[in-house]
């Protein structure tokens, strides 16, 4: 008797380790883990999920990029950062209408002497600054235009007054042409000023 009641008790401690084993088993791929790598947007470096087979969450290990935008999408699409203010063309400086100064700067005839020769020769002056005595210098500035013609005289300073100022503007829109200025090999307009000198001879 007592051996029958020693087989039923190990037969079912038995039947029992056997149940609890399959009940181990069987939460063995319950929880079985999924350990993927998804890919996510392009914000995230890493996304290490752990799941379980029903699809729960066990573990969230994802990573956000602290990467510039513009450095982690080049790595994404496998393609170079562009500096785009390194490939932008940069416009080329407009040049003005009319130089102040030119890499060569217009010239009278025969130069700077022939000029004050010119002036002094057709100089007239004017009869109310002699009966006054008065002396002394017009500043008169114009541009020399691409074809050496003299074009818009006005008058800076009228250091003398009683018509030598008109006298000054007549001298110089009488002129012959100028060599004009040129710049990187070409004609260009150029503003020239001059001093006008009035004397009286006693």
């Amino acid at each position: 008797m007592k051996i029958i009641i020693l087989i039923s008790t190990v037969i079912g401690i038995l039947s029992i380790n056997s149940s609890f084993a399959q009940e181990i088993k069987t939460n063995k791929k319950t929880k079985k883990f999924d350990y993927s790598v998804r890919p996510v947007d392009r914000e995230v470096i890493s996304d290490v999920v752990i799941r379980d087979l029903d699809g729960n969450i066990i573990s969230d290990n994802r990573k956000i990029a602290v990467a510039d935008t513009s450095s982690r999408i080049a790595d994404i699409q496998n393609k170079p950062v562009i500096d785009a203010e390194a490939t932008f063309e940069q416009e080329t400086p407009k040049e003005p209408e009319i130089f102040d100064r030119a890499e060569v700067m217009p010239q009278f005839p025969g130069g700077v002497v022939a000029m004050m020769k010119y002036l002094k020769d057709n100089l007239k002056y004017p009869s109310i600054a002699k009966e006054n005595g008065l002396e002394g210098k017009v500043i008169v500035k114009f541009y020399i235009d691409t074809d050496g013609s003299v074009k818009e005289p006005m008058i800076l300073k009228d250091g003398v007054g009683g018509g030598a100022g008109e006298e000054a503007l007549r001298l110089v829109n009488n002129m012959p042409k100028w060599s004009p200025a040129t710049q990187r090999g070409k004609p260009v307009k150029a503003f020239y000023t001059i001093p006008v000198m009035f004397r009286l001879d006693y």
